[in-house]
């Protein structure tokens, strides 16, 4: 009976340190959990930052490119398809009239660019206009969700008169493809 009293008297502490020890690491792997959450969140932030930025940027350039005069036409028009070349994010660029209206459109060899609209919506040129650059409506395509990015062409300025607009449907494939290398490499 002697033993029996023991073994339950030095059972019960054990019981309690394990059960300490199990809600120790249970909060601890919660934390853990949550900060790797936070990571991921902030990497795929960056990465549609990054990719929104630079296609933001190629069309700002594109723009600047078209409407220096102090470059000869040919000369801007050569600069302005070198730069959706080398742009990442970018592999077309659309220009348009002050109006809305569909000038022309600069892009890679074997693109296709039969989604790029005639005419500028009005509340998208509305928008551009007000905050020099903005996103506009997804359209779906073949490989993935492209995203319509339009940026006010301003020759005299950001203040300036806006003289046409720069659109790019921008792929969303390589967010897509960080996707995916965040879930296989964090949470698989």
């Amino acid at each position: 009976k002697l033993g029996v009293l023991v073994a339950l008297v030095a059972a019960v502490p054990v019981m309690l340190l394990g059960w300490l020890a199990v809600r120790a690491n249970a909060d601890t792997l919660e934390t853990t959990q949550r900060e790797l959450q936070v990571v991921v969140l902030g990497d795929l932030a960056r990465t549609i930052d990054d990719e929104f930025g630079d296609a933001e940027a190629g069309l700002d350039t594109i723009g600047r490119v078209l409407s220096d005069k102090s470059i000869e036409a040919g000369g801007r028009v050569a600069l302005a398809e070198a730069t959706v070349e080398a742009r990442f994010s970018l592999d077309h660029a659309a220009i348009y009239t002050k109006e809305g209206e569909l000038i022309d459109v600069i892009r890679e060899r074997g693109v296709e660019t039969t989604q790029v609209p005639e005419q500028l919506p009005p509340e998208l040129m509305s928008a551009a206009r007000d905050v020099r650059s903005t996103t506009g409506e997804i359209v779906e395509s073949e490989l993935a969700p492209r995203v319509t990015i339009a940026v006010a062409i301003r020759p005299e300025g950001p203040d300036g008169p806006i003289s046409g607009y720069i659109v790019s449907l921008i792929s969303t494939l390589g967010i897509q493809d960080r996707v995916g290398l965040l879930a296989q490499a964090h949470l698989v």
